[in-house]
């Protein structure tokens, strides 16, 4: 659990600036971003990169 106002992503794609007092927790891909004292509110942030070469095949149905 890390305790400050901002966080960068592992892959640098996006940064959030944390209210006072809320922590983060960081497992895999997954960040979770909470206030620990009261529980209140809970954000979390799940993401992956494609490789930029990687054939997407999108069908419409």
């Amino acid at each position: 659990m890390v305790n400050k106002n901002y966080y960068q992503s592992k892959s640098n794609r996006y940064n959030i600036t944390l209210p006072v007092g809320w922590v983060f927790e960081e497992d895999k891909n997954v960040a979770s971003i909470f206030e620990p004292n009261n529980g209140k509110g809970v954000l979390q942030i799940s993401s992956y990169e494609i490789p930029i070469d990687y054939d997407i095949n999108v069908k419409k149905s």
